[in-house]
């Protein structure tokens, strides 16, 4: 997977919730990098980790909504 989804990921959940939640959902979901580039490849494990993360510490499933749409 491209970085390009996990930026535009990170990018929403900044705008939305905060620096601060991005940062508690990082590092709850136990991912090391604190940016992503655009064109590098990631594992592909990331957005799971990330948006079941995101829904519990938010405690919302727009995000999850919003990603499964796409």
């Amino acid at each position: 997977m491209y970085g390009l989804l996990l930026e535009s990921l990170a990018c929403y959940i900044k705008e939305k919730y905060g620096e601060e939640k991005w940062e508690e959902i990082r590092r709850a979901a136990a991912v090391d990098q604190t940016s992503f580039s655009t064109h590098q490849v990631y594992p592909e494990n990331l957005i799971p980790r990330l948006s079941a993360k995101a829904i519990e510490v938010t405690s919302t499933i727009l995000l999850f909504t919003l990603l499964t749409q796409y």
